[in-house]
């Protein structure tokens, strides 16, 4: 009988800790996270103006958020989703960025609803 409860019985779904277990899966998990990090830190300012803030003089936010911002985010999705997906390097802060990542893309697919 499933509870719901992963186990590591023969057959059933396989468990996993908090942190990454292997050098490979550290390598993978914490340069994604780091690269959705950057990723935010790149799109603020154009998040920002959609939503009502006067732009800088300069400009340049959606230059940044778009050849900047939306590169890094779909690599750290892309690194993020490789070390969730393998169970062997399975972890929950991989799965941690995994739903970082998801909650970015929909951040992006609000703002370029609400630009267009």
């Amino acid at each position: 009988m499933f509870s719901g409860m992963p186990t590591n019985a023969p057959g059933g779904p396989r468990t996993f800790g908090l942190l990454p277990t292997s050098t490979l899966a550290w390598t993978l998990t914490v340069a994604g996270l780091a690269a959705l990090l950057l990723s935010a830190w790149l799109s603020v300012e154009a998040f920002d103006v959609v939503f009502g803030r006067a732009p800088t003089p300069g400009g340049g936010e959606f230059f940044t958020a778009l050849f900047g911002g939306v590169p890094t985010l779909l690599l750290g999705a892309l690194l993020v989703g490789v070390s969730a997906s393998r169970p062997a390097w399975r972890s929950g802060l991989a799965l941690v960025g995994v739903v970082a990542a998801v909650i970015l893309v929909a951040a992006w697919v609000v703002v370029l609803l609400r630009w267009a």
